[in-house]
C-alpha cells in the first residue's frame, strides 16, 4: 500500500482496497508517530523503506515485519544491520537490481553475501531469506521438513555461498533455451528521445535531490542555465512505453507544483 496518506486520512477508496486483500505490505517512508499508528491499525503488516535504525525500531514494536532492502539504487542493510537478530526481518532487494548487477552478482545470494560482509551471522542472514519471509507470505517452504515444498540449494561453502547443486521440487531441474516471442519484441512503442527533449533552459528550476544508497529524495530550488553536468542537474524524464499516450507535462517537475505554479524554465505545462 503505497498511498500512507490515503491510509492515514482514512480515503474510503483506499481503505476499502485493504478490506478486501488478503495480506497487505505498506511503503511508508519516515511515517512515525500517530499516523504510523494509523497505518498499521488499517491491517498493514509490514513496510520495506525504512532507512533509519530509529524509524525501523518504532515499525517492529507496531507489529510490522521489517523489509531491509539491499538493491542496485537502494542499500539500507548498513543502516539496519542492528536489528539483527529478529523474526520479523526479511531481506529484500524491493525488485530494485538492475540486470547488469543480476548478471555480475547475483541476486538475493549477493544480498546474503552483504549481510555476511556486515557481520551478520550466516544462518540468521538465511534465516531471513527463507524461513523469515515463507511464513510471512504464507508459503510452504523455508526450511526441510516433510510436507514442505523440496526446493533445495546445496552448497560447497557456506560463507561463499559457492553453489553445488539445486533441487527444485525434488528434482534436478533441465535448462534449456528460451527464444522470446515476436509480439513481446514490439512491446515498446514510446515516441524517440531527442536532445530537445531533454533540453533545460534558463531560470529557477525544482531539484530533485537524489542521495546515495537510498530511495528517498530531497528537495531544493536552484538557478540553471542549461544542464549543469558539473553541479550534477539534469532533465528527468518520463517515458509512456506502450501506447504513445503520454500528456504534455513538465517533464522536470511532472506532476508537482511550488506555489501553484511550475518552476520549470521552459515550462511546458
Amino acid at each position: 500500500m503505497m498511498n500512507y496518506p490515503g491510509v492515514v486520512n482514512g480515503v474510503d477508496e483506499v481503505l476499502e482496497k485493504i478490506l478486501i486483500a488478503d495480506l497487505v505490505d505498506g511503503h511508508c517512508p519516515k511515517l512515525s508517530g500517530k499516523a504510523l499508528n494509523a497505518y498499521v491499525v488499517a491491517g498493514i503488516r509490514s513496510d520495506h523503506e525504512s532507512t533509519k535504525l530509529d524509524e525501523a525500531k518504532e515499525k517492529l514494536r507496531l507489529g510490522m515485519r521489517i523489509m531491509i532492502r539491499e538493491g542496485s539504487a537502494a542499500r539500507n542493510l548498513k543502516a539496519l544491520k542492528n536489528l539483527v537478530p529478529n523474526r520479523y526481518l526479511m531481506l529484500v532487494t524491493d525488485g530494485d537490481r538492475s540486470v547488469l548487477d543480476l548478471i555480475e552478482e547475483g541476486y538475493l545470494d549477493y544480498v546474503y553475501l552483504r549481510a555476511l560482509e556486515e557481520g551478520i551471522d550466516e544462518i540468521k542472514a538465511l534465516q531471513m531469506l527463507t524461513i523469515n519471509p515463507a511464513e510471512y507470505f504464507g508459503i510452504n517452504a523455508g526450511l526441510i521438513a516433510p510436507g514442505r515444498f523440496a526446493d533445495v540449494v546445496l552448497v560447497r561453502d557456506l560463507r561463499k555461498f559457492d553453489v553445488k547443486k539445486v533441487f527444485i521440487g525434488g528434482k534436478l531441474p533441465e535448462f534449456g533455451s528460451f527464444k522470446y516471442p515476436e509480439e513481446a519484441k514490439r512491446s515498446v512503442k514510446a515516441k524517440k528521445i531527442t536532445p530537445n527533449d531533454i533540453k533545460i533552459g534558463s531560470g529557477k528550476a525544482r531539484i530533485i535531490e537524489v542521495y546515495d544508497g537510498e530511495i528517498v529524495t530531497g528537495e531544493s530550488v536552484e538557478y540553471v542555465e542549461g544542464i549543469d553536468v558539473l553541479r550534477d542537474i539534469l532533465k528527468a524524464v518520463v517515458v509512456e512505453k506502450a501506447r504513445q499516450a503520454g500528456r504534455n507535462r513538465c517533464r522536470l517537475c511532472q506532476r508537482i507544483r511550488i506555489e501553484e505554479r511550475c518552476l520549470s524554465p521552459d515550462n511546458r505545462s
